[in-house]
């Protein structure tokens, strides 16, 4: 057998060929004095011995005709010495033989094919690109179909262009085939006039069904795969129970989850593959092997397994959860990612021991203590301990992180735990929204025990000092908390901007750091020779201010830097952009300032700054008038290249989308509209997508086509086989 594997066969071409936009007009052929001439652009490495012989053969029985021979070797003199020696040796006057090296431009070497009348194929190995050239400037090509797949592309790419009579099967028919094309003057005309209109036509230039065939296939082997895995790993046994699904989020793990829409954390899964609060890749950053993690309020245990597998064997993950239907589906989680360094104990925590109800009816996410009387009949009936209590009898020691999260409980717990606060020096994160209000008096209760509070900077990945004098931005959801002596730990990680931040001096990156800076992203490294011009023809005072305010936050973001310093810089950068005039076009105003507020942690301005952007309708694409900064760091890697208007709509109302609720599963039916503008943008990221999807889904309403990105396995998408099958129903 030539193959071990098993083989999977496209319906169509195995590759797709997009011609140039600057290729040159196909010269019109005049059959009465135009010379034969046969030609091959294929580099000397694929010009064999018995290749050369059939060449030689033709040129012997066409007298007329010459060959052109176009390579990159022979820009070399030696080399175009021994080539024509071998035609000279079969009787082939040397001045039949034209050589070239390589063109200066491909716009140039394509217009070659004007001075010729018939390509001719190498072989075995065979061409491609200079098979696609040739047709596309409307010459013919003869090829030799070979047995493996390197001798097959030529009678591959001429089948999809249904030109198999220009396949030869033997050498014979090889040289038969390429003189009776030279001798049918009629066909050259015609060819000359019909092959570019051919190939434009072919599937060989139909990406969009290429691509659909692709995801097709690969779609079809990973759920082949992803059957074969979950036999072996027993997922398969786990989600047999009725209702339930296994979701992949971040750092390769799973998650076993009721299969409701209406549960919030299988929602946000299936949405982001990540829980929506900033802090759990600021957590994982902490987080270190050998650590010990107290998760209190576990629920489906998303916080549980990130931690367990960032500690490692060497490390613990002490897990509370009060509901007994939660607790089973926690403990399948970590069957099915074969975690056991975590230790799950099913009760509750308070200021007091005892028995309490837990009611669920609002969801897991909010299961709340109602009331010490057992008879009541509402919720489950759960086993409540003081934290001090269950830290002695789970001899919690030297523990180094704790999420806190007991809708709304939080104070009670600190009340029954401040023996364990007092002895141990934990990192500690803690819900602080109450129903839609901030709890000061809860980052009170921790700072009367010793415990700074702070937040985090997502755009920085570090904690900063909170000022209760100021208001918090609306959108918080949690703080941090620890004493002095884990924060000297974290500032020396670089994870805390250590000292007086206000007094810390904002650094500010030279010109030349920023143009390097924006020519490092795909976004604007096309650009900046053209912002380059613009800044330094006229510099107006705007653009002074404009580019301070790119060197701040290019400052910022040099994690060389002392984090204080990177923040002092943010800071000078938001306060930069905010300032900005009419001068700065709005599109790069606007995105420039929902990028920096949103580093920042200010999320409801750049919340403002975004809807301002989405309501341009179509004159975002002015940003690229200006240097800039994406409203979204996901789009930093995207090359636009000539569609500056999809991807700044993409871009805009993409972090809209995620900024302005923390899901679409808190956002009215009408935020639909939004998202299925996006459908169909070059730029559109899968979880867009899948929010379009969540939001029919769960309203009742027909998915209709999907695009092809929710079907396939990405960094991006996790969750293929899921939407695979939510696509088939229909």
């Amino acid at each position: 057998a030539l193959h071990a594997e098993t083989l999977l066969r496209l319906p169509g071409p195995f590759l797709c060929y997009r011609p140039p936009d600057d290729a040159p007009a196909i010269a019109s052929k005049d059959v009465k004095t135009d010379a034969i001439t046969f030609c091959s652009f294929n580099e000397l490495s694929k010009v064999s011995p018995e290749v050369i012989r059939c060449w030689c053969r033709i040129l012997q029985q066409a007298p007329d005709a010459s060959l052109l021979l176009k390579a990159t070797a022979l820009a070399d003199g030696d080399t175009c010495v021994r080539v024509r020696k071998h035609f000279e040796a079969a009787g082939i006057a040397s001045d039949r033989i034209q050589l070239r090296g390589r063109t200066a431009s491909l716009r140039e070497h394509l217009a070659t094919y004007s001075r010729v009348t018939v390509a001719l194929d190498t072989f075995p190995y065979n061409g491609t690109t200079t098979t696609c050239e040739a047709i596309y400037m409307g010459v013919p090509v003869v090829t030799l179909a070979g047995e493996a797949h390197a001798g097959r592309v030529g009678a591959s790419l001429l089948g999809a262009l249904e030109l198999s009579e220009l396949v030869a099967h033997s050498t014979e028919e090889y040289v038969a085939k390429a003189l009776a094309l030279a001798a049918d003057r009629k066909r050259q005309v015609m060819d000359a006039e019909t092959l570019r209109q051919r190939l434009l036509e072919s599937p060989l230039c139909d990406a969009r069904s290429f691509v659909a065939s692709m995801e097709k296939t690969y779609l079809d082997i990973w759920n082949h795969h992803h059957s074969e895995e979950r036999e072996r790993d027993g997922t398969a046994s786990l989600l047999d129970v009725t209702g339930s699904m296994c979701v992949g989020i971040r750092e390769d793990l799973r998650v076993i989850l009721p299969d409701d829409l209406n549960e919030l954390t299988a929602y946000v899964l299936l949405e982001q593959e990540d829980w929506f609060e900033d802090e759990t890749t600021f957590v994982e950053t902490v987080l270190a092997p050998g650590m010990r993690v107290l998760d209190v309020g576990a629920n489906y245990g998303i916080y549980t397994l990130l931690a367990a597998r960032r500690v490692g064997n060497a490390g613990r993950v002490f897990s509370v959860e009060p509901s007994s239907t939660t607790v089973k589906w926690l403990r399948a989680s970590l069957a099915v990612n074969a975690l056991e360094n975590v230790e799950i104990f099913q009760h509750a925590l308070s200021d007091r021991s005892g028995n309490l109800r837990l009611s669920t009816q609002e969801g897991s996410e909010y299961g709340r203590l109602l009331d010490d009387d057992p008879h009541l009949q509402r919720g489950e009936l759960v086993k409540v301990l003081r934290l001090d209590e269950f830290a002695n009898q789970a001899e919690l020691e030297s523990i180094d992180f704790v999420k806190l999260d007991a809708e709304g409980a939080e104070k009670q717990i600190i009340d029954g735990g401040r023996r364990f606060f007092d002895q141990q020096s934990p990192l500690v994160m803690f819900e602080i929204k109450s129903a839609q209000s901030i709890d000061f008096a809860l980052v009170r209760k921790f700072s009367d025990l010793g415990y700074q509070p702070l937040r985090l900077v997502p755009g920085l990945e570090l904690l900063a000092p909170v000022d209760l004098s100021e208001p918090l931005d609306p959108y918080s959801l949690n703080l941090f908390a620890c004493k002095s002596d884990r924060r000297r730990t974290l500032e020396q990680c670089g994870l805390v901007a250590e000292g007086d931040v206000d007094q810390a001096t904002a650094r500010k990156a030279s010109e030349d750091r920023v143009w390097e800076y924006l020519r490092s992203r795909n976004y604007s490294r096309h650009r900046v020779d053209g912002w380059k011009a613009r800044i330094g023809s006229k510099r107006s005072a705007s653009d002074t201010g404009w580019m301070r305010m790119l060197g701040y936050f290019v400052a910022a973001a040099d994690t060389d830097s002392a984090p204080a310093s990177r923040l002092a810089s943010l800071q000078a950068a938001f306060e930069l952009a905010a300032a900005a005039g009419s001068e700065i076009g709005p599109g790069a105003r606007l995105n420039s300032q929902a990028r920096i507020a949103w580093a920042l942690g200010y999320r409801s301005k750049a919340t403002e700054a975004l809807g301002a952007l989405v309501d341009l309708d179509g004159q975002a694409e002015g940003a690229f008038d200006w240097p800039f900064l994406p409203a979204s760091p996901l789009f930093d890697s995207l090359d636009p290249v000539d569609r500056l208007a999809a991807w700044c709509e993409a871009c805009a109302r993409d972090q809209y989308q995620c900024l302005r609720g923390f899901s679409s599963y808190f956002l009215a039916k009408e935020n639909l509209q939004s998202l299925e503008q996006l459908k169909g943008n070059p730029f559109q990221r899968p979880e867009m997508e899948r929010r379009r999807l969540l939001v029919r889904l769960r309203h009742g309403m027909q998915l209709g086509d999907a695009s092809p990105v929710v079907r396939l396995t990405s960094p991006e998408n996790r969750n293929p086989d899921y939407w695979s099958r939510k696509l088939e129903v229909e």
